[in-house]
């Protein structure tokens, strides 16, 4: 009994502790940043009105007169529009308010979001059958700092995974129409986070959830895509010239000329630590992804389905991060294999959940920004931030742990897929 109130306790100021630290790092930090809502939020404005939405001109105009007190201009080598016409149309109520009460209204929502994801996660998952599990969940949860960045800069990421967890969510109770449709608004909403689950449904045949997802999908794109043909925009250029200008010269470039590539989580900021060629380093990862992806498509034919639901997801949202351009917040993917690890723990995969949530450890703290950080302010010695180990090993820590974390559950998966490992019924 006495046993039991101490770790009731302790799981009670972990919550605490985690909630201060999201609420500090999140919503607070979000009513004088949301930084890269805004450039979506204008971007969706002038889809609104008519105009081209990619036009730096255009959302710069636009800016002058929704501004108000912020004094701050857009650096458009630092952000730019590249969310395609169908995000647009999805945000596009927010663009209906004013700049300040549209700050309010994506934070208020990433929150409700975030509530609403955990309550899903818990009834996938089946942690709500277990008061310890459920609690230690709902503090690390609160603790991962991706979520805190994303809610802080006003990113969609939190909106995207939450979608997706409610498809995974109304999947497994059987309900695929509800899911194709949560798996549409989460493609449409970010699809770089959300585009591979997509096949991993269609690997089971569950070709009733594909269908609602490719035609609720459709749908959206052509309603997203009628008022910029409408108005003769020719708004395609604008945003393929945009995602390049991001990819060589702006702030999503992995290579050496981007002195904030830190912020980056994919194999290609690594990688191009050691190697400059561009060339080289997409055909190793690709080649990692297709090594990665025969050997999870062998893996899940040969456990027959028996796995655990979250434990054969995890591999794919870790694999997301790893292959295309991917920042620190978007590892809001993690919420799948934790959930999967909190579940398995005093189970026969316990072992196996202990070693995934120390490799999941690194996203509790913005690691690299810190590091990059104290390393400007001296606080680290010269001896150190000179050597390779530095930028090759150290600062890019959370994309090692990434990696080892996904070999790690391809091999839990293949030793273990006959097993449960979890509380899921």
């Amino acid at each position: 009994m006495v046993n039991n109130k101490i770790r009731l306790t302790i799981l009670l100021l972990l919550i605490a502790v985690a909630a201060a630290e999201f609420t500090i790092r999140g919503p607070l930090r979000a009513i004088s940043d949301s930084s890269d809502f805004r450039i979506n939020y204008l971007s969706s404005k002038a889809w609104l009105n008519g105009t081209d939405p990619y036009d730096h001109a255009n959302i710069a105009k636009i800016w002058e007169g929704v501004r108000e007190d912020e004094n701050q201009e857009i650096n458009f080598n630092l952000t730019y529009p590249i969310y395609p016409p169908p995000t647009l149309l999805l945000i596009s109520p927010f663009s209906l308010v004013s700049w300040p009460i549209a700050k309010v209204l994506i934070t208020s929502v990433s929150i409700f979001l975030f509530s609403l994801l955990l309550l899903a996660v818990f009834s996938l998952s089946g942690l709500h059958l277990n008061r310890d599990k459920a609690l230690l969940f709902i503090g690390l949860a609160f603790a991962m700092a991706p979520f805190h960045t994303a809610i802080a800069k006003g990113q969609f990421t939190t909106i995207a995974v939450a979608f997706l967890v409610f498809a995974f969510w109304m999947a497994g109770k059987g309900k695929d129409a509800l899911a194709g449709v949560f798996l549409a608004v989460a493609i449409c909403i970010k699809p770089q986070v959300s585009g591979l689950f997509f096949l991993y449904y269609a690997f089971y045949s569950r070709w009733r959830i594909c269908g609602y997802a490719v035609g609720v999908s459709t749908i959206i794109t052509i309603a997203s895509l009628t008022p910029l043909y409408a108005n003769d925009i020719s708004w395609f250029s604008g945003l393929t010239d945009a995602i390049a200008f991001g990819e060589k010269n702006g702030s999503n470039n992995p290579t050496a000329s981007n002195p904030i590539r830190f912020h980056l989580v994919n194999l290609q900021y690594f990688l191009h630590t050691m190697v400059d060629s561009r060339t080289l380093v997409n055909s190793v990862v690709f080649t990692f992804a297709g090594v990665v992806t025969a050997a999870y498509i062998m893996i899940l034919r040969r456990s027959d389905g028996k796995a655990n639901e979250l434990l054969k997801l995890s591999p794919i949202a870790i694999l997301t991060l790893l292959v295309v351009y991917h920042r620190f917040y978007d590892a809001e993917l993690l919420i799948i294999p934790l959930a999967w690890a909190v579940s398995a723990l005093g189970g026969p995969l316990a072992k196996n959940a202990w070693i995934t949530l120390a490799l999941m450890a690194p996203f509790l703290i913005p690691g690299a920004v810190a590091l990059k950080r104290f390393e400007a302010m001296g606080y680290i010695p010269s001896s150190i931030t000179t050597g390779w180990w530095w930028e090759s090993v150290i600062v890019p820590h959370q994309v090692w742990g990434l990696t080892l974390l996904l070999l790690y559950l391809l091999y839990t998966l293949a030793k273990n897929g006959d097993l449960h490992g979890g509380l899921q019924n």
